[in-house]
């Protein structure tokens, strides 16, 4: 790390089960971001086993299977080493339905499905100072 806290290397978690939309961003964010190490997880369970490494950020489908988004936050919120990792969620969920829920756990990052590259590409650079 450097003395500006910028980093040589960025881990993120994409946790989504559609292919399509994990190719997406995965595209995007290689694209983009060539810093980044992005680990794929297409279920809740596969992203609990990610957080023995150390992770900068997570972008998080909450319909995942196995284990729901919320309980995935849940379990971080409620982990002294995982409370502090900045969650970006994108998906199909209507915010309306799941605004409370959001506000409770502190996410500040919702986008619906489908979100604008622009609208990623900012969000990342939000969380990772890049």
């Amino acid at each position: 790390m450097t003395s500006n806290n910028f980093k040589d290397k960025y881990n993120i978690i994409i946790a989504e089960d559609n292919t399509i939309n994990l190719f997406f961003l995965k595209t995007l964010i290689k694209m983009n971001f060539p810093q980044i190490h992005i680990f794929e997880a297409d279920s809740g369970d596969k992203v609990l086993d990610f957080f023995k490494l150390k992770i900068d950020l997570l972008i998080l489908d909450l319909g995942l299977p196995v284990v729901h988004g919320f309980d995935i936050i849940k379990q971080m919120k409620a982990r002294e080493d995982l409370k502090n990792i900045p969650i970006v969620i994108i998906t199909a969920t209507d915010y309306k339905k799941i605004e409370k829920q959001l506000k409770n756990y502190g996410i500040k990052t919702y986008m619906q499905k489908p979100a604008k590259k622009e609208i990623i590409i900012d969000a990342i650079k939000t969380y990772l100072p890049i």
